[in-house]
């Protein structure tokens, strides 16, 4: 009963509780608890203090309203499951964000293989356009068919992983759960370098069919260009995504990770720190980074664009 009581509490915000946090502040202590986070995303830890720490939050499905039988469904196919998660056109598509949107169809491949790898794929996401028809049992969509927000929780709290591509607000929640998260075609920008158990692999950035390296993207771009593809386009860039061979390799780096065998040989660490250092020079880096990459890059993808560090 008690427990009922306090998920039906309305939390009320305010913009005049402002003043009063900051006056507290002031006090000896006021900030002792106070987690440094990006100013504008204050759902990102950039000192990674959730590596360290346990999750307090419930997840139990007795507290949950299935009123699909989601959870049901998902027992009856008697193996784990992954949340798949992308922001498509239905989520307001704009210039400053057209850039982060994508297509089912460009993943159905990645989905068929996790299906043939044993896993049953829930289709995650909100604003969706349209429903999706894939006849395969292992597959469903969640996210046209049967999305309920609360029940966001559930399943991103007891996956095996969740991938993410390109980027979206839900990939918070599995990440407060400590869940791994495999993030695809991600911006070099603003991609979640604090946390450990985040795997991410990037767009190539074209200029004139040439392919620019890390230092050139640095020089030549702000992230606030780079996510809107209307402006981007006009001063002639291009995007393009991840190959096949990248994205299966870093699936199966995840599947070693949920089989815990996942390991880095010296060379793949040693081009994560020269990637690290060349991406420090980026005037923003401070803003959304803490003082080392936690989370790791796809090893495929680093061994097949190492002159992508290049200087």
């Amino acid at each position: 009963m008690y427990l009922s009581k306090i998920i039906k509490k309305t939390i009320l915000g305010s913009p005049l509780l402002g003043p009063l946090y900051y006056f507290n502040a002031l006090f000896p202590g006021g900030k002792r608890n106070e987690i440094p986070s990006v100013p504008f995303y204050s759902e990102r830890d950039i000192v990674g203090n959730w590596n360290s720490t346990k999750c307090q939050l419930f997840k139990q499905e007795n507290i949950f309203n299935d009123k699909n039988n989601i959870i049901s469904a998902i027992k009856t196919k008697n193996r784990p499951y992954i949340c798949f998660y992308m922001r498509e056109e239905g989520f307001r598509n704009t210039k400053a964000n057209s850039n982060l949107l994508a297509k089912y169809e460009d993943y159905v491949f990645l989905i068929n293989y996790l299906i043939k790898k044993g896993y049953t794929v829930v289709k995650m996401g909100k604003a969706v356009n349209e429903c999706i028809d894939n006849n395969n049992s292992y597959f469903i969509d969640y996210a046209g068919k049967y999305h309920e927000d609360h029940l966001d929780i559930w399943l991103c709290s007891n996956c095996s992983f969740f991938i993410n591509i390109s980027t979206g607000g839900l990939t918070t929640l599995p990440l407060v759960f400590r869940k791994p998260v495999l993030c695809l075609d991600y911006d070099i920008f603003t991609f979640w370098s604090s946390y450990k158990n985040v795997l991410t692999g990037f767009k190539k950035i074209l200029k004139k069919d040439k392919v620019l390296n890390l230092s050139e993207i640095l020089i030549n771009l702000d992230n606030k260009l780079y996510g809107n593809i209307y402006e981007f386009e006009k001063e002639g860039y291009k995007f393009q995504n991840q190959n096949k061979d990248e994205v299966i390799s870093m699936a199966d780096q995840m599947i070693q990770y949920d089989n815990l065998k996942w390991s880095e040989t010296p060379e793949i660490i040693d081009l994560k720190h020269k990637f690290w250092e060349v991406l420090k020079k980026w005037n923003n880096f401070d803003v959304w980074h803490g003082n080392s990459l936690r989370g790791s890059i796809g090893e495929v993808f680093l061994k097949n664009n190492s002159f992508w560090l290049t200087k």
